[in-house]
């Protein structure tokens, strides 16, 4: 009983772990993304509903702008965000000769039947008609990148012509094709509207850019995902009005190319378009940090400042990382809740302005992407390629 007692008058903060003990505080877990404030202003998402949309319902997100894309989608579109509707898909895109991830939306497919049911015309659909099966085999390479060999700065004598080495193979039994068949309630009648056949081969997403073989869903769900991309094309068919273009993300592999070495150089633009005031990239917040960041990138790329000159320069840019950011029309203030710059990210900027070579830049990127917070990195990432744009100017 002595003990029991004990264990009552325990004081709480005693019985929490030790990551949970601060000051008498309870709740002091940091959720995986920093909450916004201006998330709670603007979609009335308090930060319990936050640790559920990052941990529950999209939890391979990578940034709050992901997640905030995906609450402005299902508001647009009237859908419960709770019920996930929607996928936050990473894709790879290019800016100037670098490539960086960002994240997109992607429906699901019970968006599609939602939208289908909520016209009061969808009138159900026939069982999924599949063809013979088949058998595939696919053989796994080595990459040709894992010995250092094509290495772009490697000297032509130092790479290997030898032929690829396979390392695996992977086999696979999946049904040649799908196909439904949807009905829509016209004027008095039920008519139908069959669906394309939506081949397996045509259709499944590749473990990655580098092996062609499914990746497990597709492996494991041969005929599951098949089914819903077959659906998803017959409602599409069955509804053009309603839902247009709009493709699954089970559709998404095929429909966008989201691997970079599938692109030519002929794609996109050898370099970006120059300009005398570098302004922030889309989708990339211009947070205080960043603003210090661009000050600072500035001045290392001027003429050598008298003392009163350089004192100037160093008001501005304390100014701009501790001034919060005002709307360009209303003039008011925004809501701003990203901290300042971190001391990793005043560190990596530091070397970047003693950079002379961009070979040193595109070898220093992978590093960084891994140390750096994904804002931080952004930071940076905005500020390397002007350095780099700067530095082949001063070449020609």
């Amino acid at each position: 009983m002595a003990n029991e007692s004990k264990t009552q008058e325990r004081p709480r903060t005693q019985q929490l772990p030790p990551e949970a003990q601060s000051a008498g505080a309870i709740d002091v877990y940091k959720p995986r993304i920093p909450y916004r404030a201006r998330v709670g202003h603007k979609y009335g998402v308090d930060e319990g509903k936050w640790m559920v949309l990052i941990n529950a319902i999209f939890p391979s997100a990578k940034t709050a702008d992901g997640v905030e894309l995906a609450i402005d989608y299902c508001i647009s579109r009237n859908l419960d965000i709770m019920k996930r509707p929607v996928h936050i898909v990473p894709m790879n895109t290019k800016i100037g000769n670098q490539w960086i991830t960002i994240e997109t939306i992607w429906p699901g497919i019970s968006e599609l039947r939602t939208t289908a049911f909520r016209t009061g015309k969808y009138a159900g659909c026939d069982p999924a008609e599949f063809g013979p099966d088949k058998t595939h085999k696919w053989e796994i390479q080595a990459r040709q990148d894992d010995s250092g060999d094509d290495h772009p700065n490697a000297p032509p004598s130092e790479k290997k012509a030898a032929a690829p080495k396979v390392i695996n193979t992977v086999e696979c039994t999946f049904p040649e094709w799908c196909q439904i068949t949807v009905y829509r309630i016209i004027g008095d009648q039920r008519i139908a509207f069959p669906g394309p056949r939506v081949y397996w081969l045509e259709t499944y997403a590749t473990a990655s850019r580098f092996n062609d073989a499914p990746n497990e869903m597709w492996k494991d769900r041969t005929r599951g995902q098949l089914e819903k991309c077959a659906e998803a094309a017959a409602l599409r068919k069955a509804f053009p009005e309603e839902l247009g273009g709009e493709y699954t993300i089970d559709e998404a592999p095929r429909m966008v190319d989201i691997t970079p070495g599938a692109k030519t150089e002929d794609d996109v633009p050898a370099t970006r378009p120059e300009r005398d005031d570098p302004k922030p990239q889309s989708g990339v917040k211009d947070t205080p940090a960043a603003r210090a960041a661009r000050a600072k990138q500035q001045a290392t790329t001027v003429e050598p400042e008298t003392s009163s000159q350089k004192a100037e320069t160093t008001t501005e840019a304390a100014k701009a990382s501790n001034d919060p950011p005002h709307d360009d029309q209303t003039g008011e203030v925004e809501d701003d809740d990203t901290p300042e710059m971190s001391a990793a990210l005043e560190d990596a900027l530091a070397k970047l302005a003693r950079c002379n070579d961009p070979a040193e830049i595109d070898g220093a990127r992978p590093y960084l992407k891994k140390d750096l917070t994904p804002d931080d990195f952004a930071v940076w990432q905005r500020a390397s390629l002007e350095t780099q744009q700067r530095l082949s100017k001063q070449k020609r």
